[in-house]
C-alpha cells in the first residue's frame, strides 16, 4: 500500500485483479471502510514494462491509451522552461524538471498536470467542462466564453496526445479520469462526439 499524503484520499496500489483487491487489502473487506467515490486503474500496460512506479492511478489521474504526441510534448515543456514563474514559489526552477525521466506516456502527463503553473490550463469547479481541451472551433453550442477561454489558453500550451484536440483519434472515443478532494471528472476526445462525466 502506497499512502497518499492526504487525509481525504487513501491509494491502494497492487499488481493485482480487482477481485483480489479486498483480500490483498484486508481494511477493504471491513463494511465499515465506506468512500464516497473510487477511481481505479486495471489495465495491464501495452508499452512499458510494468514497475512500481509506473503503477497506477497517479497522483492525479488515471489513463490508458497511448500520447503519440509525447516527444513534443515534452520538448515543448522542457522549451518554455525559462518562462515560467509563480507568485508561491520563489524560485519556480526548483520545481524541476517537470517531466521525470524515463516515465510512461500517462506519467509524464501526471507530471504536467501536478506542476502548478499547468492548473491555469482547466476550469474551476461549475464551468461547462472540467476536463482537457474541446474541439471547440466549430462546437455549434458551445459558449462565446468557453471558446474564448479555450482561445486564450491554447497559446499556454499544446494539447496532450493524438486522441486528444487538434490531433484527430483514429481510436474514437478514450477517457482520461481525474480526481481531486472535491472534484471528479471523465473528459473524452474531442472528436468522439460523446461528453465526458463529471462531478463536484
Amino acid at each position: 500500500m502506497i499512502i497518499s499524503m492526504s487525509s481525504r484520499v487513501m491509494i491502494y496500489k497492487g499488481m493485482l485483479t480487482p477481485y483480489q483487491m479486498d483480500r490483498f487489502f484486508t481494511d477493504l473487506a471491513d463494511p465499515r471502510v465506506v468512500s464516497a467515490m473510487i477511481l481505479m486503474h486495471t489495465r495491464f500496460p501495452t508499452n512499458t514494462f510494468p514497475r512500481w512506479d509506473l503503477a497506477q492511478p497517479f497522483r492525479m489521474l488515471a489513463h490508458n491509451g497511448e500520447i503519440n504526441t509525447l516527444r513534443g510534448n515534452i520538448n515543448w515543456m522542457r522549451a518554455r522552461r525559462p518562462t515560467f514563474e509563480s507568485d508561491l514559489y520563489e524560485d519556480v526552477h526548483d520545481l524541476m524538471p517537470i517531466v521525470i525521466p524515463r516515465g510512461s506516456d500517462s506519467a509524464c502527463l501526471d507530471n504536467v498536470l501536478e506542476f502548478p503553473g499547468a492548473v491555469r490550463l482547466f476550469p474551476g469547479p461549475g464551468d461547462d467542462d472540467a476536463g482537457f481541451p474541446q474541439a471547440w472551433e466549430n462546437h455549434p453550442s458551445m459558449s462565446e466564453e468557453q471558446k474564448a477561454f479555450y482561445e486564450f489558453h491554447e497559446h499556454l500550451m499544446e494539447p496532450f496526445g493524438a486522441d486528444l484536440p487538434h490531433w484527430p483519434s483514429p481510436m474514437g472515443s478514450r477517457s482520461v479520469p481525474f480526481l481531486t478532494v472535491t472534484v471528479y471528472a471523465r473528459t473524452v476526445c474531442g472528436d468522439a462526439g460523446r461528453p465526458g462525466d463529471h462531478g463536484f
